[in-house]
């Protein structure tokens, strides 16, 4: 699971943004117990990195877009998906934190019940 999702963070995000945000939600989702199968704290904190960068990019990647169609910007789904990829970042970025800060207490707002304990 975990080589399966490292070679996903390592497409390009241009072309897969739904396979690897899939793959960055389940870094998310695995470290927020500490439940990655990882050999070491340095090794989850370089999946988690990438899983952030990548995330950015996608952001990124829908904001050029929105400025090419600026209708983009007045759909509902669009929002929340821009909203949602806030979120997801800002997760893996408080797990960069030293030390980790708390999570949020409500999900990204496309999550839905995935975020329950």
């Amino acid at each position: 699971m975990a080589r399966l999702i490292k070679s996903t963070l390592t497409l390009e995000p241009t072309e897969y943004p739904h396979q690897i945000r899939a793959a960055s939600a389940l870094v998310i989702l695995l470290c927020r117990d500490k439940l990655w199968p990882a050999s070491s704290v340095r090794e989850l904190d370089e999946v988690v990195d990438i899983a952030r960068r990548k995330m950015v990019m996608i952001k990124s990647h829908y904001t050029s877009e929105a400025r090419v169609n600026s209708r983009l910007t007045s759909d509902p789904s669009f929002k929340r998906l821009m909203q949602s990829l806030d979120e997801e970042i800002r997760v893996l970025e408080s797990r960069m934190s030293d030390p980790p800060l708390r999570l949020p207490q409500n999900p990204p707002c496309t999550w839905g019940d995935f975020w329950a304990n």
